[in-house]
């Protein structure tokens, strides 16, 4: 079982290519700075100030933001009572920075979006 996630890595890489690898990890990464700036303009605090794909942010609030994004048929990370995760990846896009900006803030941030940064 571990080859074939091997093999399945590794063809990943070669169909990208180096530079089609780096693209999708700097857009990835250019999401994930999006989002925790968005959050930040909102009054969260973003754990980690160094970061690539995934965003920490702690909240009072976390387990209703948990509750919330599964709502939204969203998969975040609960840790603790206090912090909750995302992690980006190629498939997501500026609607997926939006949509957790309107989950962390209840829908109360409508003026907020990727697009107004």
């Amino acid at each position: 079982a571990q080859v074939l996630l091997a093999v399945m890595a590794s063809m990943y890489a070669v169909y990208h290519g180096p530079k089609g690898l780096r693209k999708i990890a700097e857009r990835t990464h250019y999401l994930a700075k999006l989002t925790a700036t968005a959050l930040q303009k909102c009054g969260f605090e973003i754990s980690h100030k160094n970061f690539f794909d995934t965003v920490t942010v702690k909240t009072a609030e976390a387990q209703t933001i948990y509750q919330e994004a599964l709502k939204h048929e969203m998969n975040l990370r609960l840790i603790g009572n206090d912090k909750i995760s995302f992690a980006f990846d190629e498939t997501c896009d500026l609607k997926t920075v939006n949509q957790l900006i309107q989950i962390f803030t209840f829908g109360k941030k409508k003026d907020l979006t990727a697009e107004s940064l």
